[in-house]
């Protein structure tokens, strides 16, 4: 992979369509931007695909209407807006305080910006910033070049593997991108893979089950399975001869804690019991089978990390541990326990898992305990802003 590449994440739903972009500078996975767009996969097409006969990359984006919100770095050395700021160790709030310096710099710096020949798409420039830690922010040290790498755009364009190739090549991240025409099991463009070792992230809702496939660096797929929550109500309901708002009810009212579950005590939970745990199994052979299509090994996969209302009911981290032969957690627990909202969307399940790992790569870089405590604040922030906003 280059030094620095941008991946979109899309996730179509029936009334809605929410995105997440993702950076990986010098193997350091950044999530830029998530949020969700009022267009869904039954609306026409805004834009007709992009003609591959285009080459220009000016005028691709120019074709698709591409507005320029904020211009302030690019990874590869031009249009370069650094700042010196001062953040001392002792400062109780290090990201607002870099934010403020970078901001008040920056707003300056905007009414002075000359633009290339080729930038003649930019439309405006309005203070949207976004805080990127790398390596080359310590925000433990004072007296650091400070610097703020993104250029933000917005997009109607259809096409995201073009339109993720064009920003790849111009050091562009996209803030937002609404996709119309494609399928709501978008595969993320593969690249090869750094390592053999990934993980998979599942979220079960409702109605269904959002599988992501992901390795050190990059998200390889997002898919959804047909088995959600409402599936366990039915067999609840099909077992205990109830109706379907009375075994809501019953699934509700018991414990999520797998000890205190009622299983075993008649023949009903029994049954039940062994069909739920078979139902799991067919789901995470159909899982197994996709990603030995792809080329994944499953000796390499790492764990598994559940996400979702009934993640941590009826033991189904017990049985995917079971079926996996692998470590397999919960939101909130193992070393996931620092995120404490369980209730968490299912688009939101890959970013999770890529925050994760981002996280993992920045705390090991500490050598003391201040230097992980401090980080471990800055991503307690930014997993607050990005993932459990409503």
């Amino acid at each position: 992979m280059s030094e620095s590449d941008y991946f979109i994440g899309v996730d179509f739903g029936t009334y809605s369509t929410r995105c997440s972009v993702l950076l990986n500078q010098n193997d350091n996975l950044h999530i830029l931007d998530m949020r969700e767009i009022p267009l869904a996969k039954q609306c026409d097409n805004l834009f007709e695909r992009y003609n591959a006969g285009i080459s220009d990359v000016a005028e691709y984006l120019k074709t698709k209407k591409i507005v320029v919100k904020s211009i302030v770095s690019n990874l590869r050395g031009q249009y370069i807006r650094s700042a010196k700021t001062s953040v001392s160790k002792s400062s109780k709030k290090p990201v607002n305080k870099i934010k403020k310096s970078l901001v008040n710099i920056s707003q300056r710096k905007l009414s002075k910006i000359q633009t290339r020949q080729d930038e003649q798409v930019v439309k405006s420039y309005i203070g949207n910033f976004s805080i990127l830690n790398d390596k080359e922010l310590d925000i433990t040290k004072p007296h650091k070049d400070v610097k703020v790498d993104s250029i933000s755009i917005y997009s109607n364009t259809s096409d995201c593997v073009e339109l993720m190739k064009a920003s790849m090549d111009n050091g562009i991240y996209i803030e937002d991108i609404i996709p119309t025409n494609l399928s709501s099991s978008y595969l993320i463009e593969k690249c090869k893979l750094q390592s053999d070792e990934f993980f998979i992230f599942l979220d079960i809702g409702h109605q269904s089950t959002e599988v992501s496939m992901l390795n050190q660096n990059i998200v390889l797929s997002v898919d959804n399975y047909p088995f959600g929550g409402d599936d366990i109500t039915t067999m609840i309901m099909e077992e205990f001869k109830i109706n379907f708002d009375q075994a809501e009810n019953l699934k509700l009212s018991w414990s999520d804690d797998y000890s205190d579950l009622p299983f075993g005590k008649n023949k009903q939970e029994v049954r039940f019991a062994k069909r739920l745990r078979d139902e799991l199994f067919v789901l995470f052979q159909m899982i197994k089978k996709n990603y030995i299509g792809d080329g994944l090994n499953p000796g390499k996969l790492k764990s598994v990390l559940f996400s979702g209302g009934v993640s941590q009911q009826f033991g189904l981290v017990e049985i995917a541990s079971e079926f996996h032969n692998k470590p397999c957690y919960s939101i909130g627990q193992g070393p996931f326990k620092y995120f404490l909202n369980n209730h968490i969307k299912p688009e939101m399940s890959c970013a999770l898992g890529l925050s994760y790992i981002s996280y993992m790569k920045r705390t090991s870089r500490g050598n003391h305990s201040g230097l992980k405590t401090t980080m471990q604040n800055y991503f307690s922030s930014l997993v607050e802003r990005i993932l459990f906003t409503d």
